[in-house]
Formats: structure tokens, C-alpha cells, sequence
């Protein structure tokens, strides 16, 4: 968060262009399902808590970059309970990324079997995503901090580089 979320995006873009370049070896080979079979059980968790872990890391670079008229203590004690809870919720999927890169990913089983179980942890995500979006919805949100942060700034306030106007 010090660094207004720049090495969160750094290194999130690093992550994408390591995964890219190995996919761009193994999907040379006309059936790349052993690629896939390899690393879709454990990369959709783990890509995933990554990208959650990333937002909160964004969410609190934010509040450093771009505090608003708040200022930066008072951005920093907002971003935080929503930085939690994204960090929160990407602990479970790095269990069951370690779970499946240590049973899974080096196992004996074929590679239909991967794919399925791969097809299950997306299926499993998607179910989870789509009930915390539901949830979401219901609770009320508060979008007056917008407002703030976009409204006009007078001349002569604080901020403005301009005297006010006799």
C-alpha cells in the first residue's frame, strides 16, 4: 500500500507473463490437455487468491495514491476492513491450491481425472463468487465518498493553487 499499488501490478504482471510463456511452450504440442491437466487444478485457486490477495493490495494502494479529500489516515482506515476481507477470502483457496498441487498435480492420476477435478474447483468458484455477488446486493452501499471525491474544487480552498476571489 506504501507504494500506491504499483508493485502489486508489477508483480501481477510478471505472474501473467511467466504463466504466458509457459502455456506458449505447451500449447505448441497439438493436444495441450497434459498442460492443462498440470496446472488448471491448482492455478484456479491459486490464481485466484493471488488476484484477490492483488486487490487488496490495490484497494490499500488507493487509499495512499488517491485519498480523496479525506486525507490519507482516514483513506487508510476505510481500505482496510475491505483489504481484510479480500485477504480473508483468498486463505481457503491457497489451502486448497497447497492441497492440490501437493495431491494432484504430481500424482499418478490421468489426465481426465485432472481436468474433472479442475472442473470442479471452477465450478466450485464460480458458485462462491456468484453467491457473494448475490450477498453483495443486499447489503446497502454507501457511494457518498464518490461524490466527495469528485466534487469541484473552489477557488480559494485549500488544495486549489488559486486565492479566492474578492
Amino acid at each position: 500500500g506504501m507504494l500506491g499499488g504499483v508493485p502489486t501490478v508489477l508483480l501481477h504482471l510478471y505472474n501473467g507473463i511467466v504463466l504466458g510463456a509457459f502455456a506458449a511452450i505447451f500449447f505448441r504440442d497439438p493436444l495441450p490437455l497434459a498442460f492443462l491437466a498440470w496446472i488448471l487444478p491448482h492455478g484456479i485457486p491459486e490464481l485466484t487468491a493471488i488476484t484477490l490477495c492483488a486487490a487488496a493490495g490495490l484497494c490499500l494502494g488507493g487509499a495512499v495514491a488517491v485519498p480523496g479529500r479525506q486525507g490519507r489516515r482516514r483513506a487508510l482506515r476505510d481500505a482496510v476492513n475491505p483489504a481484510l476481507l479480500l485477504f480473508a477470502g483468498s486463505l481457503p483457496l491457497f489451502a486448497l491450491a497447497a492441497l492440490a498441487e501437493s495431491f494432484v498435480r504430481e500424482s499418478t492420476l490421468g489426465t481426465a481425472a485432472r481436468l474433472g477435478i479442475a472442473a470442479v474447483f471452477a465450478a466450485g468458484l464460480a458458485a462462491a463468487l456468484l453467491a457473494v455477488r448475490r450477498f453483495s446486493r443486499r447489503v446497502p452501499v454507501d457511494a457518498a465518498w464518490l461524490g466527495e471525491l469528485i466534487a469541484p474544487v473552489r477557488a480559494g480552498s485549500p488544495g486549489s493553487g488559486s486565492a479566492p476571489r474578492p
